[in-house]
């Protein structure tokens, strides 16, 4: 962490995001997986246990009820527009021994609202508990583009698609 400081980098986590362990965000329960920093002031940072914290530019601020069983979903992957007031979460809950939901939620941030889930995969259909997606960037929402991993005949196989 750069504490936007000259070029001293620190340990130490950014305003706010200090709980009762001596590491940033040390009792969140999760396992980080993805950041977004669309600006300074809005950066957003997901995980496992359905974690979603947005630092404002003073204080993270944990994101709860955003949909229905939030906590249930490990979430892979943030993608950002700040031009186009956008945030898309790409998601997965593990619903048995042999199926996963791969889901994408999206926040209108000037509307202050979340949408989805929209379905990529159901779980029946590829019978896995390792697909999900893995990463999300592009220059904008014309030209997002996702990464991901599907399990089949005990072989992982990467995929690519470009969303528009």
């Amino acid at each position: 962490y750069n504490a936007g400081s000259g070029n001293a980098w620190t340990r130490s986590g950014p305003h706010g995001c200090h709980d009762t362990g001596s590491t940033p965000c040390a009792n969140s329960s999760t396992d980080w997986r993805d950041i977004a920093a669309l600006s300074p002031t809005n950066v957003w940072i997901v995980g496992t246990n359905g974690w979603i914290m947005r630092y404002d530019g003073s204080k993270w601020g944990r994101i709860n009820g955003a949909w229905t069983n939030q906590s249930s979903y490990t979430i892979t992957s943030v993608y950002g527009s700040a031009k186009e007031g956008l945030i898309t979460l790409a998601a997965y809950a593990t619903t048995s021994t042999t199926n996963r939901q791969v889901r994408i939620f999206n926040y209108n941030i000037t509307l202050n609202k979340w949408f989805g889930p929209v379905g990529i995969q159901d779980g029946t259909s590829w019978n896995s508990t390792a697909d999900q997606i893995i990463d999300m960037d592009g220059d904008d929402y014309n030209e997002l583009w996702m990464v991901g991993v599907r399990r089949s005949s005990n072989k992982y196989r990467g995929w690519v698609v470009q969303v528009k």
